[in-house]
This record gives structure tokens, sequence and C-alpha cells, in this order.
């Protein structure tokens, strides 16, 4: 990327490489929750070349190197209170047993679907008994041992390595969860068993608590609530609305689809279609889905029961999906079955729909089918968006885009490559209110974006180009006509902030020197709490005190990093900021100069601070040691691997001054009157005073003033 100058592009190449990677935007692979209890029977998989996977790293890494690049595991809350049959079909992963493989699955580079079954057994619309433990009638004790077990699960898996990437919070719960008490039907229809009736109520408020757990541990984790409404339109436009209605928190549907239980892929599409028009803001994935290609039903199936029909139906259904833009997943339910090796079984029941053949121990044809869902995201696609503002008494203002030296020709209202404009509300101008259009498009790489735009009023006037400030997304651009003159311009830019972004779509990339006459920043930040801070132009000295304090890099004695203030701040420079207050500070700061130009490290010594524009991935190396900020703790600790959201910075030492230094403790000087050096303290201490002046007991943290001395305290 343009941005970095030599000096930084030397020091990458010593840290870039084998960070973890993102959540892609489309995810595909399989359930494989009996993975573990086959390779510790014996079974044998091999590759298709006839290759021994020897064991499960490698089996997982043959996958990866298929293309697929996510797994999921059910979790059982003790499956050994589960009846002999239920063990003998495979329940039997307790959170021991699902650590261990979820941190195989992080370890191999792929990511994680964790399945919450809240019972010791089987889940599913016909059975979801409350765990033994969990010995109430009670919807709001029953609701704080969900929310309780959540929380201890996800620490344990975070902890252990093994964080999960995507959370259901329930499996297959069409017809509520922690029966009786959660026992209802989509339409909010209570179900009664014995003296208890199950309610809708009870179920949201189960759904709620283990939401607010995910939220609470993982907050980067998206949540899946799971049904097998995928042949049942009615079911699918009642019950997620419901759950709409009533304000639970959830970012993916999950669909089960068996089509020897569901029907056709025709039937499946309906059904998603009718989850697009009735909660467009959410994403659908199938997240479990299997053909037998052995032995199985298949009078109710469009193809015939063998490995050609299973690789068949996996293209159709592929091809389907692929039309579908809200459908970002695509899981094959229990992948690896496989019972090839041994004489013994590990399973009671059989199963032929996995992937791997029960008769050779190989993969089946249909395994290296599903790598063809995310073909088109492998680039990690970005959807991108422009807002045009249309002058009063004007017909739609077309927009052509292109890029530098081409005609021109490629009109917004035309597919350039995806969608037309369409209306998006109003945007103030002065005292005035237009109308104003949206385009977006999906491109899997900056260079697709058209570097230029022309507007057009129906006829045409010469010289009306604007120049694209980084991506399209939150520019607002403007074509009208002033005195005899037509202006075209960048009137506003929104920057979105990066936190917590899984694809690059919050990158900034500036194209060409442009001054929007307003530009904002929005990300919200915490009164008191450090952050690291890197913005494409420049603070005045008024925003860097109405906002809070700014510092920059000044020099590292061996243990500490020390900051001073600086009264205004340099674009593209990277920073440590102290609000002054909550909120976002940043969200209109009028007229902007955004300079097509490189970041700037700043080097003291040994140390130096980078910022970043965009999604980046750092890793400490042979040479280099990387240290990135934890907010919550305020200090830099070294890390192996990890990324750097859009505006934020990161700090590097030679790994030869560094090599026992794990954090860097941090020291602001010189600011507001306080001459002595600051430090990084245990919040047990003192805390003394707020920079308000007021008392900061004991449990406060952020920073404080102690003896002359301002204070991080954690």
């Amino acid at each position: 990327m343009r941005f970095y100058n030599l000096f930084l592009i030397v020091t990458l190449c010593f840290v870039v490489g084998v960070a973890r990677a993102a959540v892609p935007k489309k995810v595909v692979g399989g359930d494989i929750s009996m993975l573990t209890k086959y390779y510790d029977a014996g079974k044998k998989y091999y590759d298709a070349d006839g290759n021994l996977l020897s064991d499960a790293p490698a089996f997982l890494s043959y996958l990866k190197a298929q293309g697929l690049n996510s797994m999921r595991v059910r979790l059982f809350v003790d499956p050994s209170k589960a009846s002999s049959a239920h063990q003998g079909q495979g329940v039997c992963q307790d959170l021991d047993y699902v650590k261990k493989l979820g941190k195989q699955i992080k370890d191999a580079g792929l990511c994680f679907l964790l399945d919450f079954h809240y019972s010791d057994t089987w889940t599913d619309p016909g059975q979801h008994s409350t765990p033994a433990s969990w010995n109430s009638t009670d919807p709001t004790t029953l609701g704080n041992y969900i929310y309780n077990y959540t929380v201890e699960a996800l620490t344990v898996l975070k902890n252990y390595g093994a964080e999960p990437d995507d959370i259901q919070i329930g499996n297959e719960v069409t017809n509520g969860e922690l029966w009786p008490t959660g026992h209802c039907y989509a339409n909010e229809q209570g179900i009664t068993e014995g003296n208890i009736t199950g309610s809708m109520a009870n179920f949201v408020l189960y759904l709620k608590r283990s939401a607010e757990a995910c939220r609470q541990v993982c907050p980067n984790a998206r949540i899946v609530v799971h049904t097998e409404l995928s042949n049942n339109g009615w079911g699918a436009k009642t019950l997620y609305p419901t759950l709409k209605k009533y304000d639970v928190d959830y970012d993916i549907i999950g669909l089960s689809y068996y089509p020897y239980y569901h029907g056709t892929i025709s039937n499946l599409e309906s059904v998603i279609t009718s989850l697009e028009q009735t909660n467009g803001d959410k994403k659908i994935q199938i997240v479990e889905v299997g053909a037998y290609y052995l032995w199985g039903p298949g009078t109710t199936t469009e193809y015939e029961v063998s490995e050609t029909g299973q690789k068949q139906f996996t293209d159709a259904l592929v091809t389907m999906l692929n039309n579908h833009s809200s459908v970002n997943g695509l899981y094959w339910w229990w992948l690896e079955s496989n019972e090839y090796g041994t004489s013994s079984n590990v399973t009671t029941d059989w199963y032929a729909a996995g992937l791997w053949h029960v008769q050779t121990g190989k993969p089946c044809s249909a395994l290296f089918s599903l790598k063809n869902f995310i073909t088109d995201a492998q680039n990690e696609q970005m959807s991108v968006s422009a807002y045009f503002i249309n002058e009063p008494g004007w017909s739609t203002v077309k927009a052509y885009a292109g890029s530098w030296g081409d005609d021109f020709s490629k009109v917004f209202t035309a597919d350039w490559p995806g969608t037309t404009i369409g209306s998006d509300g109003t945007m103030t101008v002065g005292s005035s209110s237009y109308s104003t259009y949206q385009w977006t498009c999906d491109v899997s790489s900056i260079r697709d974006i058209p570097q230029r735009i022309q507007f057009n009023n129906g006829g045409w006037e010469s010289g009306n180009q604007s120049d694209l400030v980084g991506f399209l997304n939150g520019g607002y651009y403007r074509y009208y006509q002033s005195g005899g003159s037509y202006v075209s311009e960048c009137y506003k830019v929104d920057i979105a902030d990066g936190a917590g972004k899984t694809d690059h779509s919050s990158d900034f990339w500036c194209l060409w020197d442009v001054t929007p006459k307003h530009v904002s920043y929005q990300r919200v930040f915490t009164a008191n709490q450090p952050v690291t801070i890197c913005l494409p132009f420049a603070l005045t000295a008024q925003e860097v005190s109405a906002a809070g304090s700014f510092y920059v890099l000044d020099s590292w004695d061996g243990h500490d990093i020390s900051f001073v203030p600086v009264t205004a701040t340099e674009a593209y420079t990277p920073y440590l900021f102290v609000p002054s207050s909550s909120g976002m500070l940043f969200a209109d700061l009028g007229e902007k100069e955004i300079k097509y130009t490189e970041l700037v490290p700043v080097v003291k010594g040994d140390v130096g601070m980078y910022g970043v524009m965009e999604r980046t991935d750092v890793a400490s190396g042979d040479d280099v040691s990387v240290y990135g900020y934890l907010e919550d703790d305020g200090q830099f600790v070294k890390v192996k691997s990890a990324h750097v959201n859009p505006f934020r910075a990161y700090i590097t030492l030679p790994q030869s001054a560094s090599a026992n230094v794990s954090t860097l403790g941090v020291v602001l000087t010189g600011s507001e009157g306080i001459a002595q050096p600051s430090s990084v303290c245990p919040s047990s201490q003192a805390a003394g005073y707020s920079l308000m002046g007021t008392r900061a007991g004991k449990g406060y943290k952020g920073i404080v003033v102690r003896n002359g001395k301002k204070v991080i305290v954690k």
C-alpha cells in the first residue's frame, strides 16, 4: 500500500505473515464433533491420493487446503447424564472435549462455530430437555443458569486458546428450549407438559441471557439462532419476526437442511427468500446439511443415493446459495463420519452421509465442491457505498465512474458491477434539505474502485468530475449549479471506526487530495481511558483541547514507554489519546484537508510506533518484537501475532533489546503542569484524584493524579 514509506516496509518484512486470520466474509466447513473419537478409536483417514492423514491436525490442515475455512463443534452440559442410546449415537462432547478440539481448529487457522445445546443430550424440534443439574422450573433461575454456564464455558475456551468466532445459542430451537418452561410454537403459543406450560416469554428470556453472556465474554463473535425451518415458510416467517418483536440480540439465522427431510433445493430457496423479506438485517447460514452417498433414504430426494448423486446435490445447493448475498455460511453435518480402519464401530447407528467414504477412508467427491461456496469471496470482498446529493427540482443525478485515463463510460444507474441507485433519505446542506441517492457494489480490491466520478443531470457539462476519497463508504458527493457554473465536490466524508471489523471494509485509502466540507471520525471513546489513534487528517489545538490530551512517543527506558503531550496533531501520525469525556468526540469536525500522502512512523532510538489506515496483520519475528495496546490494561503487550484495526497503532522493538520484556508500561509526562513522569500502577494503591479534580476512590480505573504524577490505574 502506498501509504508506507521505505522504513515501515522494511520493518513489516519481519512482522507480517503469521497472524490469525480474520473471520472471512463467507464461511464454509462442517460439523466435526466426533473427530477426536474417531482418531482415538484408530479410524483411518486418507486424502484423495491415498496418503494417510495421521492425526486431527493433519486432517484439519487437509480440509483447509481444500478451501474450507470454518468448523463446527457441539457442546453438551453434562453428556454423562445422557441415555446410553444417545451416548452410543455420539453424545460425548463436554467442555473439556470441546476446548481441546476447538484449539486444534484455531491452531489450524480455521474459524470455530460453537454449538451450545444447553442440555445433557440431543436437542432438536422434538426434544430439548433441561440439564439435570439445572434443577428448577423457575424461568428466572433457569435464565441465571444459562447465563452463568455460557460465561463459564466461553471463558474456559477463550483462556485455552479456543475462542469461538461464531456461537449458536441453542441447537434447532424451532419449538423453544429448556423444556418444559421454554416449550412454545413459533406463533407464541405455549405448550403444556403435565402441570407446566411453556411460553415464548420464557424462551426469549433464555435466548437473551445467553446472548448477553456471549457479548460479555466474546464481544466480536457472531451469534446464531438455529432452527430447522428450511422447508417451513410459515414457521420461518413467524418465528424470526417474533424474535425481532421481542428484541432478541443475534446476528445470523441458522438453518438445518436435509433433502430427505426438508424436500427440494427450491423449497429451501423459497424459505431463504421469505427470510430475506422479513429479516433483511440478518445474514443466513445453513449450519447443517447432509446427503447420503450410501444406504440412505433416497425416495424423497432429487438425487440418487451415490457418491455421484451426493456431489450433484452439493453443486446444485452451492449454486443456489451463491445467488443469495444474504447467505454467508454453509456447514456439512457430520463431515468426518468414518468407521473405516477398525472392526468395531465408534457409534451404534450407521451414517453414510458424511464426506469421508466408510468403505475406503478417502474423501467423497462432494468435499471438493464446498469451496465453490466461497470462491467469489476468497479475496475478502467488500461492500462499498457512495451517496449523491440531488439538487431540488432536478431529476436523479447520474454519476459516471472510471479509473484515470478511461472515458467514464460506466454509469452508476447501470450495473457497475452491482446494484443501482435508490432513495436514501435526505441530506441537509446549509439550510436546505436535499434528496440523496445511494449506490453500492462489492469489490475485492481497492484497485477495483473507480478513482474519479463525474455527474450529469440528463444533459452533460464538462469539468464536473469529483475525485474519490478512499473507499466510497461514507462519502457524500454533490454536483450543483452555482451562478453560471457547475460545481462538483466531495461534500462530506464519514470515516467509520475499524474496531471489531472482520474484513477490510473500514480501511481508508486516500487516492487524491481533497477537502470535504464536513469530516467525521465515528468512534466512541470512554473518558480517561487511553487509546492509540492515527487519523488521515490533522487536528487543531482547539480540537485537541476540546477532546482531551494527545501524546506522542518520546523514549523507552528498557521497561516503560514515555509519551510527551502535543497541542495539535499531524495527519497519518500515531498518538496516544486520553479522552476527557465519553462519546463520539470527532463526530463533526467541519472542513478538513485530506491529503494523498504516506503514513508517518514515530521512531525514537530502538522503539518505533506505527499507525495503520487498514486492518493490518502483525507478528513478532526473529528481528522485531511487536507490542499491541490493551486499552483496559493501559499497557503495550508483546504479541506472537495479532491484527491492528484501522486508525490504531502498535509499537516495535528490536528482538535483541526486548527478549525478556513482555509488557511495556506507559508513562505520560509534562502535561497540564504535571512535570513529574507518571507510571502504570496497580489499582490496589490509593487512587488520588481524577483529571476533573474529584476524588478517585479505590477500584477507580483510568488517569489519576497522585503525588504530582499522572498515573494510569489498571
